[in-house]
């Protein structure tokens, strides 16, 4: 992606870009789970269906798919804008020292989180209804290239933090929740992921009772990824100042 080509959209529309994958998923993935209530309410009676379920529901399934791409496209946009922004961060700040390693290791988070992105669209796309073990892999897909997006991402950030040391205000490198959201999202990806494989486990004694916190831990796994986006948003504003010469 040529740098270039982002001066063709104005400022302020990049930095909405982030809020709007945040706060635009996190509603549709919501109002998807109200449709699916209000017209399936049978569902809700017998158990506490997950995303996939309810997006799955007449009616809902055509929300949740002709949302979630859009916010699955903005996603892939968002990564080659923060692949810019990182680069620049590279090239500015490190001084030849490991900058072709990083500079590397951010073109492998750029592959990852598109890769995420195509996968989110796929999923969306595609039901548990329409074909469940396609959906199921399209998750799986989606799940584990975000966790490398997001993996090798802090990786490149917080190298790019220690090279700088106690420069970092002069350098605009304040407070930055990415490294935190990479924890918790993984910590998050663990319990989801052990909860789904002994589900049916004697381990769990009773499944009914974990569901509450198997489904909610799959709410938060979305959520806290989707965020990871407004989270980048401080390196958005950086970057685009810099290529605009404003300052938002």
């Amino acid at each position: 992606m040529n740098p270039s080509i982002i001066t063709y959209v104005h400022p302020r529309i990049w930095l909405f870009l982030p809020l709007f994958i945040t706060f635009g998923g996190i509603t549709a993935i919501l109002i998807t789970r109200y449709v699916a209530y209000t017209y399936h309410p049978e569902v809700f009676a017998h158990s506490l269906p997950t995303i996939s379920k309810t997006a799955a529901l007449e009616y809902a399934t055509e929300i949740f798919s002709s949302t979630i791409p859009i916010i699955a496209t903005c996603v892939i946009i968002a990564w080659f804008l923060g692949f810019l922004a990182t680069k620049e961060r590279i090239l500015t700040l490190t001084n030849g020292t490991n900058t072709s390693k990083l500079l590397h290791l951010n073109r492998i988070a750029l592959s990852m989180g598109v890769t995420s992105g195509v996968f989110l669209a796929a999923l969306a796309v595609v039901s548990l209804e329409d074909n469940n073990d396609m959906h199921i892999y399209y998750s799986y897909g989606f799940f584990i290239s975000q966790v490398l997006s997001f993996g090798f991402d802090t990786y490149v950030l917080l190298k790019i933090r220690k090279l700088v040391g106690p420069d970092k205000q002069k350098h605009r490198l304040g407070f930055d929740l990415r490294p935190w959201l990479c924890v918790a999202y993984v910590a998050n990806a663990l319990i989801f992921y052990f909860l789904y494989t002994f589900k049916e486990d004697p381990l769990l004694v009773d499944f009914a009772l974990t569901r509450p916190i198997y489904v909610g831990s799959e709410y938060s796994f979305v959520f806290i990824g989707i965020t990871y986006a407004t989270a980048y948003r401080t390196e958005f504003r950086h970057y685009i100042n810099k290529v605009f010469g404003t300052n938002y």
